[in-house]
This record gives structure tokens, C-alpha cells and sequence, in this order.
């Protein structure tokens, strides 16, 4: 590394490892969280004879998200565009149809394209966990495809005259751009490393996002002249400096996948590292970072004598392995890549709060209390038996069969234990239906959003209140996300097209007559 990276490296690392130390916090809410949603529940923490999970977390949040995706895609156009000043009008179809065919083609080169399933995970991360996190930007795919032309072929008689015309196909392979528009990614909450005392990403010091690459993509890269000082890559024992090697992988990027395998227990960690194989490229760790650094470190003077070593500017670095510098430049956009929507607001804080948080806590209530119910229900139908210690019973005769005979020489050798039925009580009804209207007032989600039948009936104009009340509640975190994070990232988009979007690209636009097409840069 040279002296400029030298110093950009003793800059950002400890900023990165300040602020990951920073999160830990928000990584234990989500393992905790993820384990409420799955309906994981430890049976070594429950004195219970049944451990099993009555999910209320899940069902709410399918039920909102319905309403969110509905709410989004109820038209064609995604998006509409409104015109800001006179000069505007003609503009604002150019602006509406380029981008909703953006997202209609979204992210096509995965095979999972379009942007409904984005948007789906995005919103979904907000809703689930509190926050959702997007990285944009601009993605141009070139690949070896093949392309069959039809050529003609002209047939001759026996003197050599043309009889005719017949038509081949011929395949060639050829390097064909199959993507080149606005790409997103959906941040793993546990792999994006904000300053967590900012409510702005734009206002922070620095911002970085770590994740995983193999040693061939970081070649091509170097091969086209991208990242530099790939042979000073640490390759293996290089660990995870924010400290995620408690995973047992050694690396940050563990950490979107750590807690899901334990939960499942399905995959030994050292099976991932893929170290016995000789055939697979190795994994490396990379930190993407944003913030402000000094290029030019000649002093300036700001008045009064007083002198400024060098101006702050926004940068990008790229740090492999938690050891090199790969990649380190002047931000062009001036904007930060990061788009977030919130669910419920934290008010001071970077992370909110998502429905599981705010439900799990009557989640393990409601979970504890249905077990003790079931257990007790099962030993009303199965009861135990009170046998005399000194009777002299035949352990066999006690199973139950059809017809059983149980020999005793007094009626009080054996007798039935009686278990009172605490449903009889009403105490389990009861909790359950202030478990349930405590989840529905937090939430807005209530029984008749859910479809659910309701217990009385119920006039039409009341069931229409109840069900605009819960609707609201859905629409305001659908406004706030669509305010907060949605817009601002179709003005970057907007950003990346005045900068990337090849001459001759086309916009779609949908009238009463059909799609028509125009050119987005005339001339």
C-alpha cells in the first residue's frame, strides 16, 4: 500500500471497528428477534413437559405485509411522478415510465428480477426487525451469450444457376450487455455498520457495510484495473476485526447466517469455509466504507492565523481482509449508496423497533401458558394413577387397555389423581384474549383484517370503522417508509441514469391506446 492508503487504512479500520462494537447491541435484538419469528424456543430453559411455540409474531407481520405490497403494486405504474415547475411537464413522462421500467426489470440478471421481491425483502426487514436497508447502485453485466442469425443460403441447379434462397441459422457466441440500469441489494441488518447515535446515514461520520467476495471476483476486478494490492491480501487466519469470530468462523460476514444455523442446527461451520476443497476459490471479507478523509493534506488557512491540515471530502475505500487496502477514491455521487425505512421509530437512535420486538415479550408469555395448559388438558384425558407402596399390583395390570383388570385387595390401593382443570377456571381464556388485544392495540392489526369472523354481529358501517382504524395504522408505516427511504432512493436512481444511462435508452409510457416508447436523451 502506498502512503495515501497507509493513511486512509489507520483512518477508517478503527472507525469500522468502533462502530461494529457500537452495534453489538442491535445484533443480539436480531438473533433474539429472528428466534420469535421462527418460533425457536430453547427446551433446555423450560421446565415444561411440552416446549412448543403458538406464533402470534408471524401471521401479524403476513398480515401487514399484505397490505403493504397490495397498497404498492394496485396498478401497472409503481411509481408517479408529478411535475415541480412548467419546464417539468414534458419531463415527467420521461422521469414516470423510465423508472417504472427500472423496476419492472429490477435486479433481472439474478434470476429473481423485478422489483417486487425487492421491495418485499426490503419492507419486510424494516417490518420484521425494525429496519431495512438497500444498497444501490449502478450495474452493467456484460457475458459470452449466444445470438442465432439467420442467414441465407442460395441454392444452385446442376448448371450452377440460383434456384432459390434457404434460410440457416447460425450461433455464434458473442459478449452481449444483459444488464445495465440501477441494481439494488438488501443489507443483512447484522452486516450494515452505522454510526447507531445518527438517525441520518447521509450525517454520519462514516458508514460501512461488510460482505463476502471470492479471491477470483477480487482477479477480475484487479485484472480491469479496479482494486490494486490484491497480492498483499491476507488469504487465510486473517479473522474478523470487529470480533464475530465467536461464530466460530472467524469473519464479520458470518454473522448473516451464524444465528440461522444454530437455530436449525443444518450445517457444521467449518463445512462453509470450504478449506478441504482444492477446486473452490477462497472467501474473502470486504469493507465498503464512507466518510469523510483528507486527499490533500497541504494546510489552508480558515482566518485568524489558524490552519486546516488538508479539506474533508467524501470518500470510498474498500478494505480486504481487514488488512489491505484494495480500492480507495472521491465519492462522485456525493451521496451515500445506504437507503433505510423504519417501522416503529426509535426516536434517538439509528435501529427501530420492529414488530417482533415489540410483541415477543407476550409472545413467551403466551407460549409458557398455552404449554402449561396443553400439559394440563393432556393429564385430564390421561390421568395418573395413586398406587399404595405396599400394595402388591403388578406394574403391567396399570396400562390402560380395553377391558383392563387391575387386581387389588382393598378399593384404596389404587386411585385416580386428581388434577383440577384449570380451563374451568376461565384464567387461561381470559390471558389469552388480553394477550391477543394487547398484540392487535400494538400492532393496528385487528381481528377483522385478518379475515377473522368476528364473535358478535356486527352492522356494516361498524365493521367498515374498525376495518379503516387498522388500515390507517398499516398506511401511516407505509407513508413514513415510502417518505423516509423510498423516495430518496428513486432520486438517487435518477442520479445513477444522468450519469450511466446509455445514449439511445428508451422509456415506456402507457396510455389509453397501448405502450408507446420514446428516447430519453433527444438528439
Amino acid at each position: 500500500m502506498n502512503k495515501l492508503e497507509r493513511r486512509a487504512f489507520e483512518h477508517f479500520l478503527p472507525l469500522y471497528k468502533r462502530q461494529w462494537d457500537q452495534n453489538q447491541y442491535n445484533r443480539t435484538n436480531y438473533d433474539e428477534d429472528l428466534e420469535y419469528y421462527l418460533g425457536y424456543r430453547n427446551e433446555y430453559k423450560y421446565p415444561f413437559a411440552y416446549n412448543e411455540s403458538f406464533n402470534k409474531i408471524l401471521p401479524t407481520i403476513m398480515t401487514v405485509m399484505s397490505r403493504f405490497m397490495d397498497q404498492l403494486y394496485q396498478s401497472d405504474n409503481l411509481i408517479s411522478v408529478r411535475a415541480r415547475t412548467r419546464n417539468d411537464v414534458e419531463r415527467k413522462n420521461i422521469v414516470e415510465g423510465l423508472l417504472n421500467y427500472q423496476m419492472e426489470t429490477m435486479n433481472d440478471i439474478d434470476m429473481q428480477g423485478g422489483s417486487y421481491l425487492t421491495m418485499f425483502r426490503w419492507l419486510f426487514n424494516a417490518l420484521t426487525f425494525g429496519k431495512g436497508i438497500v444498497k444501490g447502485y449502478w450495474k452493467k453485466e456484460e457475458r459470452i451469450m449466444p445470438r442465432r442469425i439467420a442467414l441465407p443460403v442460395p441454392q444452385f441447379d446442376d448448371r450452377g444457376h440460383i434456384v432459390g434462397m434457404e434460410t440457416i441459422d447460425h450461433l455464434s457466441m458473442e459478449t452481449q450487455t444483459l444488464y445495465d440500469q440501477p441494481y439494488l441489494e438488501v443489507l443483512h441488518n447484522k452486516l450494515f455498520v452505522p454510526d447507531p447515535s445518527y438517525k441520518n446515514i447521509q450525517q454520519m461520520p462514516a458508514v460501512f457495510c461488510v460482505y463476502r467476495r471470492s479471491m477470483d471476483y477480487i482477479k477480475r476486478m484487479a485484472d480491469r484495473g479496479i482494486y490494486r494490492n490484491i497480492k498483499e491480501i491476507p488469504w487465510q487466519g486473517s479473522g474478523g476485526t470487529g470480533g464475530a469470530g465467536v461464530t466460530g468462523y472467524g469473519s464479520d460476514s458470518a454473522e448473516a447466517f451464524a444465528k440461522s444455523l444454530d437455530i436449525e442446527n443444518a450445517l457444521e461451520i467449518q463445512h462453509l469455509t470450504d478449506a478441504d476443497s482444492k477446486s473452490t476459490a477462497p472467501l474473502i471479507d470486504i469493507i465498503e466504507g464512507y466518510g469523510k478523509f483528507i486527499f490533500d493534506t497541504a494546510p489552508y488557512e480558515i482566518g485568524s492565523g489558524i490552519k486546516i491540515k488538508g479539506k474533508e471530502e467524501e470518500a470510498i475505500i474498500h478494505i480486504a481482509n481487514y488488512k489491505t487496502v484494495i480500492k480507495i477514491e472521491k465519492n462522485q455521487y456525493h451521496y451515500r449508496p445506504f437507503f433505510d425505512i423504519g417501522a416503529y421509530i426509535q426516536p434517538e437512535m439509528f435501529w427501530d423497533v420492529g414488530v417482533t420486538r415489540l410483541c415477543k415479550g407476550i409472545q413467551e408469555q403466551y407460549n409458557n401458558l398455552a404449554n402449561l395448559r396443553m400439559q394440563n388438558a393432556n393429564m385430564l384425558v390421561n390421568q395418573m394413577l395413586k398406587v399404595r407402596e405396599d400394595s402388591d399390583i403388578d406394574p403391567a395390570s396399570l396400562i390402560w387397555k380395553p377391558f383392563g383388570l387391575i387386581p387389588v385387595e382393598e378399593m384404596t390401593d389404587v386411585e385416580p389423581l386428581i388434577i383440577p382443570d384449570v380451563g374451568q377456571t376461565q384464567v387461561f381464556r381470559e390471558q389469552e384474549q388480553f394477550f391477543d388485544a394487547t398484540i392487535q392495540d400494538m400492532t393496528g392489526v385487528y381481528d377483522f383484517m385478518k379475515g377473522t369472523t368476528p364473535q358478535r354481529q356486527e352492522r356494516v358501517g361498524v365493521v367498515y370503522s374498525l376495518q379503516s382504524v387498522g388500515e390507517a395504522r398499516t398506511k401511516l408505516l407505509l407513508m413514513t417508509m415510502d417518505h423516509m427511504g423510498i423516495r430518496p432512493l428513486l432520486k438517487y436512481m435518477m442520479i445513477l441514469n444522468t450519469y450511466h444511462l446509455p445514449h439511445g435508452a428508451e422509456y415506456r409510457f402507457t396510455d389509453r391506446e397501448g405502450d408507446n416508447f420514446g428516447q430519453v436523451f433527444a438528439g
